[in-house]
């Protein structure tokens, strides 16, 4: 490779040499005599000025616009280019051409097979003619099909290039695109950006945009709600109402809900016909495929309070017998809870990876919660906790007594594990400011204590997550919904079309 680009160097010389003879000379000739009579009257039009080319331009526009002197004519997509094998040699792909056994190697014309649908001619003619300037607009809106071509010619320093400005256009248009494009090229950094940005992002800007909502595969979507990391806005009943939304987007016409709302198809599926309740959405022929991504919920937090029980009973989407098993389990967790005079201290043998695949997911905006204090319910104890943010900075957690006909028993204090972390995100959802505490187990006093101080707690755009373990996991603690075998039957979810 240093031979060509030595013998490329000494070529461009040559090349420049004789567009400057060839400029110096054109502009003899054309020159005009400042005493001639014929170039002074009044009607004659006034020069017209080019902008004088340097060298690398000089190249690019006579050799790769032009074709001067060529010696191959590549050919793709219908469209020819007159190029020059030592350019061309510059790409890994031409260079392993030229040097084997190919059958282009004594040809003069090259037909290049495209078989990557992001490849377009306006990539192809970018990049081939980054080989003549060594550089290559890029746009974000292009970047993909230049991406692609890219890959096909082996052009590692424009894949980077192309790599970077991806990470950092990630957003709610491209976030979906840049994950698949990251998986299918591999590259693993533009893959990690889009799907990081998703976990913070799903349930606040996405989950506003359905037709961004829609283009979620089945196996992202279910890396995304088993993550740990997931930023679950409010409770695991909301990433329940997700992902009904989603499947009802994949199966239905987009012009029958592209002016919906998420909250406006919530209501419309609560409306229609309900099924036979001898087997439910996820084991009918339409639905089975979905079974992954409600195997990645927690259902178990789902199903915590009466109104989680109800809804899910009443959708008949998820397998009634898995419905059964998880609520055989929390019963058990009860009787636990009742029965065990120090059930905190059993908490100190669990691991990191078992908290955070059983602890309940809570999160939600400072800003959106419209007061400075803001209840989650505690099940298990029959209490709730109290959360504030004091003087911008403090989060503090009380145990308060029960909603009015909830158990009347509030225990002293509530030993738990607990992770906090808060991040505060830009317009375009990119994240600015991250903290986050290390797993820890707390004994909660009646009286309250507080649980972390915050930095920037004034930050408009600043969420809390909260990851939370009351009970250590039984060995049996279900950590997704067992598979389901699916029976062949016509019968699926009604959607808007039926």
């Amino acid at each position: 490779m240093g031979a060509s680009m030595g013998k490329l160097k000494i070529y461009q010389q040559t090349v420049t040499q004789n567009l400057k003879s060839y400029v110096r000379m054109k502009r003899k000739i054309t020159e005009v005599d400042e005493g001639d009579p014929f170039c002074n009257s009044d009607d004659a039009e006034p020069p017209i000025k080019k902008k004088k080319l340097c060298p690398l331009e000089a190249v690019y526009e006579e050799l790769f616009l032009k074709g001067v002197s060529s010696d191959y004519t590549v050919v793709a997509l219908g469209k020819s280019w007159n190029l020059h094998k030592i350019y061309l040699t510059q790409s890994p792909y031409f260079e392993s051409m030229f040097s084997g056994s190919w059958k282009e190697t004594n040809e003069n014309k090259i037909k290049i097979p495209i078989l990557d649908p992001n490849i377009t001619v306006e990539s192809l003619h970018s990049v081939l003619g980054s080989l003549y300037k060594y550089e290559v607009e890029l746009e974000p809106c292009k970047v993909i099909s230049t991406l692609a071509t890219a890959m096909l010619f082996q052009l590692d320093s424009l894949i980077e290039q192309c790599s970077n400005i991806m990470v950092k256009t990630v957003n709610f248009r491209t976030a979906v695109q840049y994950y698949e494009v990251g998986v299918q090229y591999g590259l693993t950094e533009v893959q990690n950006a889009a799907f990081n940005w998703l976990l913070v992002n799903l349930m606040i800007s996405v989950w506003k945009n359905l037709v961004t909502l829609k283009e979620i595969s089945i196996e992202l979507m279910t890396k995304l709600v088993a993550s740990p990391e997931l930023m679950v806005i409010y409770s695991e009943k909301a990433v329940y109402d997700l992902l009904k939304v989603w499947v009802y987007l994949q199966v239905t016409p987009t012009s029958i809900w592209l002016d919906l709302t998420p909250n406006k198809i919530i209501k419309l599926l609560k409306t229609m016909p309900r099924r036979d309740r001898s087997m439910s959405y996820l084991e009918t022929d339409e639905g089975k495929c979905y079974l992954p991504v409600f195997q990645a919920l927690r259902l178990s937090h789902v199903l915590e309070d009466m109104f989680g029980v109800k809804t899910v009973e009443e959708d008949n989407v998820i397998p009634q017998t898995t419905v059964r098993r998880v609520k055989y389990h929390l019963w058990k967790t009860l009787l636990r809870v009742n029965n065990t005079i120090d059930l905190g201290s059993q908490l100190t043998s669990v691991t990191e990876d078992q908290f955070l695949k059983h602890a309940l997911r809570w999160g939600c905006q400072l800003a959106h919660m419209g007061s400075e204090d803001w209840i989650w319910p505690l099940f298990l104890y029959g209490a709730r906790l109290l959360w504030r943010v004091v003087g911008n900075r403090a989060v503090t957690v009380k145990v308060v007594a029960p909603a009015q006909g909830g158990p009347t028993y509030v225990p002293q204090k509530i030993k738990l594990m607990m992770r906090l972390k808060v991040m505060s995100v830009d317009s375009q959802g990119h994240v600015t400011y991250s903290r986050c505490s290390d797993i820890m187990t707390y004994t909660i006093p009646s009286q309250g204590m507080v649980v972390w101080n915050v930095e920037r707690a004034s930050d408009p755009r600043l969420m809390l997550q909260v990851h939370l373990l009351l009970v250590a996991p039984l060995e049996s603690a279900p950590t997704n919904n067992s598979a389901v075998q699916s029976v062949p039957n016509n019968r699926s979810l009604p959607s808007g079309d039926h």
